[in-house]
């Protein structure tokens, strides 16, 4: 059965358009993990420096403004009555101070590092909210550790369709039954250390 040109040259298209949208995925991600590893590191960073001074954040807008604080290794956030017209940024960093603790503040429920309460501030009533350092920086690790891990798995699959070793990256076609450079057997490539 001849196959047309016609067929040959879509498949060869699609072929590209689909290895073109696997590579902005996999730069996609990948940026977005070293967002998240970058945002990672700085909330650990922010905890430990909140050992010795209490460390503020404070994002203005017309439409919104929190401030997001750092002490004892606990994060509040609250929002804040007066926002300025311009949209910044500013950061308060509190040195001379001791850390503050969140848990002594009035109306504020705490329990395991997790509290919540209210706040009055220019005559309304605001949601504050206190979360442990340990529960901010969980999230921002996860997706760097898959990208770390499936980066590792396709490795691996790729150095088994080019006949090598896996952990190595060794030719092993001429002895599949074990390495000859690292002397390990062949594994499974997602199992595998």
């Amino acid at each position: 059965m001849k196959v047309s040109l016609r067929a040959t040259r879509a498949r060869t298209y699609t072929d590209a358009w689909s290895q073109r949208r696997r590579l902005v995925a996999h730069v996609a991600l990948t940026a977005a993990a070293s967002l998240s590893l970058v945002v990672c590191l700085l909330v650990l960073v922010a905890t430990v420096r909140s050992f010795s001074a209490t460390q503020m954040v404070e994002w203005d807008d017309p439409t919104l403004a929190v401030l997001v604080a750092a002490s004892r290794g606990e994060f509040l956030v609250k929002p804040v009555a007066d926002a300025d017209s311009s949209r910044h940024i500013r950061l308060h960093l509190a040195t001379a101070r001791p850390p503050l603790d969140f848990a002594k503040r009035p109306r504020l429920h705490h329990a395991l590092g997790f509290g919540y309460g209210t706040e009055w501030s220019a005559g309304a009533s605001r949601l504050v909210l206190m979360l442990p350092a340990w529960f901010v920086v969980l999230p921002t690790l996860l997706l760097p550790a898959w990208w770390y891990r499936n980066g590792k798995i396709r490795l691996r699959l790729k150095r088994r369709r080019q006949g090598m070793c896996i952990f190595c990256g060794y030719d092993t076609r001429s002895s599949p039954d074990r390495c000859p450079e690292c002397g390990r057997l062949p594994g499974n490539p997602f199992f595998s250390p």
